[in-house]
């Protein structure tokens, strides 16, 4: 990712692990203890749609940065909390979304993102499969 700061870009390095099928993408990263800070997932789809994520079966919090097909970013969550068995779970949405990452919390902050300063640019060399 490269998020710019004034006249200059800043590359973001964070490796992915590219989640493909419906069902590697509904899991995200349910049951994960920990994230390391430059660790991931990354959705995509084939299209632009309104897409969400939510937070059952979580164990940690996350970020979430959601992009559309241009790599702009559509919606930023901050420190989402795992949803507790006797709540209701909340999903957390974007219009005009193909791309959602989910990382470790405090990242966007971490990395000053906002909607207007960052693009997403993968990189093969930062990607891998499950």
């Amino acid at each position: 990712m490269q998020a710019q700061n004034g006249k200059y870009f800043t590359t973001i390095e964070l490796n992915l692990v590219r989640l493909k099928t419906d069902k590697e993408k509904q899991r995200g990263l349910m049951g994960v203890k920990e994230i390391p800070l430059d660790r991931g997932v990354i959705m995509e789809y084939s299209t632009e749609d309104k897409r969400g994520i939510w937070m059952p079966n979580m164990r940690v919090k996350i970020d979430a940065l959601f992009f559309d097909s241009s790599g702009k970013i559509t919606a930023l969550f901050r420190n989402l909390i795992p949803c507790k068995p006797q709540n209701p779970c909340p999903a957390f949405r974007a219009e005009k979304t193909q791309f959602i990452i989910e990382t470790s919390p405090g990242f966007i902050d971490r990395h000053k993102i906002t909607l207007n300063n960052t693009r997403l640019q993968l990189e093969e060399r930062y990607l891998s499969d499950r």
